[in-house]
């Protein structure tokens, strides 16, 4: 599959599993060294659903070559895996658009709401002068509490989680805070964990690829070997 639906299915997809087991766990402060892949059945649940219902033959996702978001902007399917990052894209071209939790069977999770984390963060240099680490915190603040800063912010970057900023734009970033309104737990994103990412990841669309061909019981254990083994493995190299 190409590096977008990788991500979508690698990355994004596969979290509803690390953040069950997460749960399970207490919760995560620190890579754990191994899972159990606890709710790896559950990810099955939803990616069958997903290939077995798809615009294109599950054994011609290998070449990727097709294109979900093009695909639901004509009206050729109906849902797809996709992030906030592509809401304006889409309402453009589909103007009702909302996001769905990752119902997958797990008991309870009628109160579930949306997928939500990211990768990048701000930060302040702890090797910069103290007057220079000082500017930068003054401009943090500038941006997120001066009125025309956080609207434009908010314009480029679809929301802002602090008081009084500026009305998101962005449906689905407003659909998942209507989903916690209403009570419902954020699935946060447990995915940053894993374990040497490229590697650990690249051997996971390796597998799911070899199912995609032939989905049976012996290819899908090898998903699960790569989901399991795999982050043992890449632990292992990554805290050598």
């Amino acid at each position: 599959m190409d590096d977008s639906s990788s991500w979508r299915v690698t990355g994004h997809l596969a979290n509803l599993e690390y953040f069950y087991e997460e749960r399970d766990d207490g919760g995560w402060d620190e890579c754990p060294a191994t899972i159990k892949g606890t709710y790896v059945e559950n990810y099955k649940k939803l990616y069958d659903l997903a290939i077995n219902n798809s615009t294109v033959e599950p054994k011609t996702l290998a070449t990727g070559g097709h294109d979900p978001a093009q695909q639901f902007k004509d009206g050729k399917a109906c849902f797809f895996f996709t992030g906030s990052w592509d809401y304006a894209d889409l309402a453009a071209a589909q103007p009702n658009i909302h996001m769905l939790p990752y119902y997958c069977g797990v008991d309870g999770e009628e109160k579930a709401g949306l997928n939500c984390g990211t990768e990048n963060c701000w930060a302040v240099n702890a090797n910069a002068s103290e007057a220079d680490q000082q500017a930068t915190i003054d401009f943090m603040v500038w941006l997120v509490t001066d009125p025309d800063a956080s609207a434009l912010l908010v314009e480029q970057l679809g929301i802002m989680p602090f008081n009084n900023a500026a009305e998101s734009t962005n449906g689905f970033l407003n659909d998942a805070a209507d989903y916690t309104s209403d009570g419902c737990y954020v699935m946060d994103w447990a995915t940053n964990y894993q374990p040497n990412v490229d590697d650990y990841r690249a051997a996971l669309v390796s597998a799911l690829n070899a199912y995609n061909a032939n989905p049976s019981d012996k290819t899908w254990a090898d998903v699960q070997t790569a989901f399991v083994d795999g982050w043992a493995t890449q632990y292992k190299k990554a805290n050598a």
